[in-house]
Parts: structure tokens; C-alpha cells; sequence
């Protein structure tokens, strides 16, 4: 699947197939991603253009999600993006989650505004979604896309920076369970998060830091 810029259309080419023009109306469409049931695409359209910075797209917060039929080509507004992008659609199909390195991650759906699960300042709010492996990409790789550094962040893999937490409960069931940590790795160090103790490779208490002295 493929977006042509100048003229803002979704194009699909399926197999040998010759590719087809799948969106009808001009527009500046970005980051197509394809429903799992393969019927419908999911995309940032902005009637502004797509700016560009380097070799990432820039979303202007004039933009918007749209759902485009695949047989029809006709498209219908979701939400507007306020400047998120990388769209995944959930597993229940009920909504989609997005990430924005100024509002974090957030989730879109057609009958409600968008609401932000997590932010860079402030923890999971107290909401429960359809958490799938979609929200947990959204998080995690997508994120460090979004900040243009996924080939040092975003998952597991050799030569990335050796920083991961590991949590206690499944976040599969509940993205709020992405807050129950058990142990943090920085830098290939593992802590204790309630004390800062270094746990792995050499057991050392915590050195007392300048926010713990009294006046």
C-alpha cells in the first residue's frame, strides 16, 4: 500500500496485480494502515498538505483521521488528529490508538473525543480499554518513532539501549497494568523502582540524592 504525495491519494496494489487508486478525493494522506479485515484503511488526511522534517512527516494539528472504504473509496472523519499520529487500529475494532510525543498515547473512537491514556508528564489515567498488542506497539516502537530514535528504542532487540521495565501484572488485560512495574533496566542495570537500589549485575543500596536532604 502505497500514498502518492502530490496528488494525495491511497493507492493498493494487491499481489501482480496492477496497483489501484483506492481514495477519490484529493488530500494529503499519511501513514495509511490497513484494517485487519483488509475492507477499510485508516489514515491522516489534512487538507493543508503534509509538511515534512527531514525524513519524518510533521502531522499539522489541522489534520484528520479518516476511515476510506476500500471497494468504494468513499472516506468518512473519525476525530481530528490534534497532532497525533502512527494510527493502529485495536484488536475489538471499537476505536484506535495513536501516539504524539507532545500528548503521548491516545485513544480515538468515533462516538467520543479522543482521550489520553498516558502522557510524558503524568501516569495512566484511570481508564479501561481494549488492550491489545496494537495499544502496546502504539507505546512502545511506534513511540520511538514518533521521536525518530527506533533504532535505539521501542523493543528487545541487540545493539538497542539495554533500558526495559518488566511488570508484575498483564497489561493484555488492562493497559492500566502498564504502570504495575517490578524492576527497571537502565542502561543494563537493574533497580529496585520503590528504592532506586541496583539490584543486577552488583547489589548497591541507592546514593541518597539531593531531593532527600532536609533544609
Amino acid at each position: 500500500m502505497t500514498w502518492n504525495e502530490e496528488g494525495g491519494h491511497i493507492w493498493i496494489k494487491e499481489a501482480s496485480a496492477l496497483p489501484r487508486q483506492v481514495s477519490k478525493l484529493s488530500g494529503f494522506y499519511a501513514e495509511p494502515v490497513l484494517h485487519q479485515g483488509k475492507q477499510k484503511i485508516l489514515a491522516l488526511r489534512s487538507s493543508v498538505g503534509i509538511k515534512r522534517a527531514s525524513q519524518y512527516i510533521v502531522i499539522p494539528s489541522e489534520s484528520d483521521f479518516v476511515e476510506i472504504d476500500v471497494k468504494s473509496g468513499n472516506f468518512q472523519v473519525i476525530a481530528p488528529s490534534n497532532g497525533f499520529k502512527h494510527p493502529q487500529y485495536n484488536a475489538g475494532g471499537s476505536g484506535f490508538f495513536a501516539t504524539s510525543t507532545q500528548q503521548g498515547l491516545g485513544f480515538f473512537n468515533k462516538e467520543k473525543q479522543v482521550r489520553i491514556l498516558a502522557n510524558l508528564t503524568q501516569p495512566l489515567k484511570d481508564l479501561k480499554v481494549n488492550a491489545s498488542a496494537s495499544s502496546l506497539l502504539a507505546m512502545t516502537m511506534n513511540s520511538a518513532k514518533t521521536l525518530g530514535l527506533e533504532q535505539d528504542l521501542g523493543s528487545i532487540e541487540k545493539g538497542k539501549l539495554a533500558d526495559l521495565i518488566i511488570l508484575d501484572q498483564d497489561p493484555l488485560e488492562d493497559i492500566n497494568n502498564s504502570t504495575s512495574i517490578f524492576r527497571v533496566m537502565k542502561n543494563g542495570v537493574f533497580y529496585d523502582p520503590s528504592t532506586l537500589d541496583k539490584l543486577c549485575p552488583k547489589k548497591l543500596p541507592a546514593k541518597t540524592s539531593w531531593w532527600h536532604l532536609k533544609n
